[in-house]
């Protein structure tokens, strides 16, 4: 598959999935292009910024995802999932951000350091999920277990939440999130924990 991005770069694209057995399946997901309007920590002579130093590169990116999904007969849903993303930062331009943060604390650089553009802070990363349903009091609940892993500096992003239906149009959402590993690493920026409580309705 091949489209087009928004600077008119070709985007090229590829998709596969497979049932091995009922209830398993595996698949990948990839895509891969020129250019990138991520934000990237740069050192020159003058010292070190950030620029999108990568909007005219001719060297294919690439994102990819691979992972197998199980479903029990009881719809008890299990994920393992890798993905990968080349245009993302790596550990070295993490410290580079790191020290062009240290040495203009502005609130625009703040914001880069935090989201540079990338669809994750980092290259490589592991996700875990389980989902049960009819969970708890009178099989009301939808019970959700997730886990984000970074595979390069190791730290993780937990989440627990339970869902629930009020008649057929609103769902009500809780849980909790938590960061675990080193202070500043690629999951463990901004908050530690946090605790969400959600509602949703449709018409």
């Amino acid at each position: 598959m091949i489209s087009s991005s928004e600077d008119d770069k070709p985007i090229y694209g590829s998709y596969a999935h497979y049932e091995v057995s009922p209830g398993f399946t595996i698949y990948y997901d990839m895509q891969a292009r020129k250019s990138s309007r991520i934000w990237q920590p740069v050192a020159s002579q003058l010292g070190v910024t950030f620029a999108q130093s990568l909007t005219e590169d001719e060297k294919l990116s690439t994102a990819a995802l691979a992972g197998f999904r199980y479903t029990t007969e009881g719809n008890i849903d299990y994920r393992v999932e890798s993905f990968y993303e080349g245009s993302a930062w790596t550990k070295a331009q993490r410290d580079l951000g790191r020290a062009v943060l240290g040495l203009a604390p502005t609130a625009d650089n703040a914001a880069i350091y935090l989201n540079p553009g990338s669809f994750f802070s980092g290259q490589k990363f592991v996700y875990l999920s389980a989902r049960i349903p009819d969970f708890g009091w009178k099989d009301s609940l939808t019970l959700s277990l997730r886990d984000l892993y970074s595979a390069t500096d190791q730290t993780q992003k937990i989440q627990v939440s339970l869902d629930t239906f009020f008649g057929d149009s609103i769902i009500m959402s809780t849980g909790a999130t938590a960061s675990v590993g080193a202070a500043d690493g690629e999951l463990t920026q901004g908050y530690s924990w946090q605790a969400f409580l959600t509602t949703a309705w449709s018409f």
